[in-house]
Parts: C-alpha cells; structure tokens; sequence
C-alpha cells in the first residue's frame, strides 16, 4: 500500500511526467473509488483503489 504522495511520484515517474493523465487517475478514484489503467492489449492492467482505515 503507497500514501497519495507516494503514489502520485510513481504514476508521474511512470507516465513520463504526465501531469494530466496522472490528474485524471486520482479524479476517478476520488469520484468513482476505484480507476483501471490499460496501456493496450498486450499490456497488464492495473487497478487502483481508494483504500479508507
């Protein structure tokens, strides 16, 4: 399990900086809970979710 501030360096690290994608992840998971990732059919999808103790 990664805090927000973790996370976010990661998934800035791995989209190459990309600012906006990484926005709209956290959008989601802060609307929806939860926000799958898949970069194409050949590619693992990730799932991340909202996790509250």
């Amino acid at each position: 399990m990664l805090t927000r501030a973790e996370l976010e360096d990661a998934l800035l690290r791995a989209s190459i900086f990309d600012e906006a994608r990484v926005n709209f992840i956290f959008k989601t998971v802060d609307e929806q809970g939860t926000c799958e990732m898949i970069n194409g059919a050949d590619h693992p999808k990730y799932l991340v979710e909202r996790v509250t103790p």
